[in-house]
This record gives C-alpha cells, structure tokens and sequence, in this order.
C-alpha cells in the first residue's frame, strides 16, 4: 500500500496488483454462489405443492383453494384406508 500525505488527510491508495488478486479470489466465489446446483431448484412443482403455497396466501380465492386441498387430502386418506382393508382381505 502506498500512503500519500495531503495537508493534514492522509489517503491510502493500494496497489494495482492487489485489486487484481482480490478480483481474482472474488469472481470464483461470486460465480459459485449463482450457479442452480440444487436438485429442489430444478424439480418442478407437483400440482398439490402449486395449490398449498396458493391456499397460504391472501390472494381472492385462496380459502376455497384451502378447502379443495383439504378435501382432496381427505379423499386420498380415506382411499388409502379401503385400499389397505382390501389388500388385508386377501
């Protein structure tokens, strides 16, 4: 680092081959951070997943899609039940 002294100030320059190596050091770090390696990134949404987060917010029509979600999750339960007696009798 270079300091030069101006009246009373004194400023602190550094050198060109520092912001050199700190641009260096930086950019990999930058580019790791962007980059989509997540496989949650890439999944698309199911269609429950799509209509859960709707029913969380305040948007118009959000209650009813609350309560199709709920009636669905529902009908899945009590399908799974029946289907669990059925294969039990066999």
């Amino acid at each position: 680092m270079h300091i030069r002294t101006v009246g009373r100030a004194r400023k602190v320059r550094s050198a060109p081959h520092l912001r050199v190596l700190a641009l260096a050091l930086a950019a990999p770090l930058f580019a790791a951070a962007c980059t989509d390696s997540g496989e949650e990134a890439q999944k698309p949404r199911t269609e429950h997943e799509r209509d859960s987060i709707i029913a969380t917010t305040s948007l118009p029509g959000a209650a009813g899609v609350s309560r199709a979600v709920r009636a669905q999750d529902q009908a899945n339960e009590r399908n799974a039940r029946l289907d669990s007696i059925a294969a039990s009798i066999r």
